[in-house]
């Protein structure tokens, strides 16, 4: 099924968008934390008229975290944020981090079904200290070493003894994800190189 454009990177033909429950998460987190400064602030119970300015600061930092989270999780329910998507050209990365609603070209990078050698699914341990933390993520092994700028590679720290020419895509955060996703990112790749060989073949027969 066809989607929205990706601007000049083509229509998009699947998207791996950010899954609602987190958004919600985000959300729900904002509000307590919102609930929690305002009463805060507007209650002698909390904050006594002899509070100090530390702890009234501190309420403020709270609150203000709060407002934060809750806009973010708006958001994301409202226009959930785009992990990867594929187009007829190849696959989108977008900025870890970023919004796929905003940011231009700049929150963008393109690569072409050209350069990938092939996908895999992998599970790997976070380096986080947290026990059995894991990340699933669609190992995307290019042809080359030129790899992608900061910030596109989903994964916060490199993995020890991965190859340079390896992009990892979050595949554990995002509908579809997982081996499902793999599967849709493969059948694009598959029909777009089908699509490029027969354009080369009409090409050259039209010499």
């Amino acid at each position: 099924m066809r989607e929205e454009s990706a601007d000049d990177h083509g229509a998009v033909l699947v998207a791996s968008r950010f899954r609602p429950v987190y958004a919600v998460n985000i959300l729900a987190t904002g509000a307590l934390f919102l609930l929690l400064g305002i009463d805060g602030l507007a209650t002698n119970w909390v904050v006594p008229e002899s509070a100090s300015s530390l702890m009234r600061g501190s309420l403020v930092v709270v609150l203000g975290i709060g407002l934060a989270a809750t806009v973010q999780g708006i958001a994301r329910l409202v226009r959930p944020q785009v992990l990867v998507a594929a187009t007829e050209q190849g696959l989108v990365l977008y900025r870890q981090g970023g919004t796929s609603a905003g940011g231009g070209a700049a929150a963008r990078f393109l690569l072409p079904w050209s350069k990938i050698r092939e996908l895999g699914f992998e599970v790997h341990a976070l380096p986080t200290g947290i026990r059995r933390a894991k990340a699933e993520v669609i190992a995307v092994r290019l042809l080359d070493e030129d790899g992608v700028p900061d910030g596109f590679s989903h994964l916060l720290a490199p993995l020890p003894g991965t190859d340079p020419r390896t992009v990892y895509v979050d595949a554990g955060s995002g509908v579809p994800g997982g081996r499902d996703l793999l599967a849709r990112l493969e059948e694009v790749r598959r029909l777009q190189g089908a699509s490029g060989h027969q354009d080369a073949r009409g090409s050259s027969a039209a010499r």
